[in-house]
C-alpha cells in the first residue's frame, strides 16, 4: 500500500513539474492536458507493469530463477495453460497485455502529432520491451524474478498499441473530415 502511495506521488510530483513549465512556456490548455493525461497513463502502465518490487524472498511463493521466469517462445504459457486449473487466467493475460497499451496507442500520436508512422511503430515496441527487460534487470540485480519476462506481453503490448493506433487514425480521420464539413458551411 506504502509503495503504492510512492508511485502516485511521484507521477503527481512530474505531472505538476512539467504542467508548470508547460503553463510558463504559453502552451495551449489542451497540450497541457493531454500532456498531463499521458503523464498520469504512463504512471499508471508503469505501477502496474514494474512496482511492486518484491525484494524480500520469504514473500516469493514461487520458483524464482532465471529458467522459469523468461518465456521466449510466443504464446507457450497459452498452450500450457488449457486443460489446467489456471485457465482462467488466459483471457486475463490476453485481454490485459492488449488493453493496456490501447491508449498509448491513442495518447502518443497525439502528443506528438504529425510524426511518421513508422517512428509510432518503432516506439509502440519500444515500450514492451522496456517494460520486460526492466522486470528481467531487476529481477537479476535482487536475486529474485518476481516477474516473468514474457515474449507473449511483448507482442500483446505492442497488438494493443497498435490497435489504438488504429484508432487514433480512424478518429482523426472523422474529426478532419467533420471540420471540413463545419468550414464550408
Amino acid at each position: 500500500m506504502l509503495s503504492e502511495l510512492y508511485e502516485v506521488a511521484a507521477g503527481l510530483l512530474v505531472m505538476a513539474v512539467v504542467c508548470a513549465v508547460m503553463i510558463k512556456k504559453k502552451c495551449q490548455n489542451d497540450r497541457v492536458l493531454l500532456t498531463a493525461v499521458f503523464i498520469l497513463y504512463m504512471t499508471g502502465l508503469f505501477a502496474v507493469t514494474l512496482f511492486p518490487v518484491m525484494y524480500d524472498h520469504s514473500l516469493m511463493s514461487f520458483a524464482n530463477t532465471p529458467q522459469r521466469c523468461i518465456r521466449l517462445v510466443p504464446f507457450e504459457f497459452m498452450r500450457e495453460a488449457f486443460g489446467r486449473t489456471y485457465i482462467f487466467y488466459v483471457p486475463v493475460q490476453l485481454g490485459g497485455n492488449f488493453i493496456m497499451t490501447i491508449p498509448f496507442g491513442i495518447l502518443l500520436p497525439m502528443l506528438l502529432k504529425d510524426k511518421k508512422p513508422w517512428l509510432y511503430i518503432l516506439l509502440f515496441f519500444l515500450l514492451p520491451v522496456f517494460i520486460e527487460t526492466t522486470q528481467l534487470t531487476v529481477g537479476a540485480l535482487l536475486g529474485t524474478f518476481y516477474r516473468t519476462t514474457d515474449v507473449d506481453d511483448v507482442i500483446l503490448n505492442f497488438s494493443g498499441a497498435m490497435a489504438g493506433y488504429g484508432i487514433y487514425c480512424v478518429m482523426s480521420r472523422i474529426f478532419r473530415r467533420k471540420k471540413q464539413s463545419n468550414n464550408m458551411e
